[in-house]
């Protein structure tokens, strides 16, 4: 493990998270929507494992190599702020860019604004 990974603090609890609008309620979702979300959660397990948890996870993202951006919902209530700013300190380079009045799953809250953020990451 790198010394920069080693370094990287990581936030231990969600306790101080900022009251957030409500997810989209299940029935209002789209048949597309929920397809995605169910592709996510299949993705997630994946590389996070069951437990949520890889000790070498610090150590993989400091070998990230590539332009990233770490774009985090302020209102996220399952994982605060604080760790979107972690993932970005751990990945040299990264840029980390808060989504104001969004949650856990900005791609489906607030589309727009998560194009927007990339769209200026990718052209500046």
């Amino acid at each position: 493990m790198s010394s920069r990974s080693a370094r990287t603090r990581w936030p231990r609890s969600p306790s101080t998270t900022r009251p957030a609008p409500p997810l989209a309620a299940a029935d209002r979702l789209t048949e597309a929507q929920r397809a995605t979300m169910a592709a996510n959660r299949e993705t997630l397990s994946a590389y996070a494992g069951r437990e949520m948890a890889d000790p070498t996870l610090a150590g993989r993202l400091a070998a990230t190599r590539v332009p990233t951006l770490v774009a985090w919902g302020t209102a996220d209530r399952i994982a605060p702020l604080g760790y979107g700013e972690a993932y970005a300190a751990a990945v040299p380079g990264a840029v980390f860019r808060p989504l104001a009045g969004t949650g856990h799953l900005p791609q489906l809250e607030t589309p727009e604004t998560v194009l927007a953020a990339v769209a200026e990451f990718t052209t500046t």
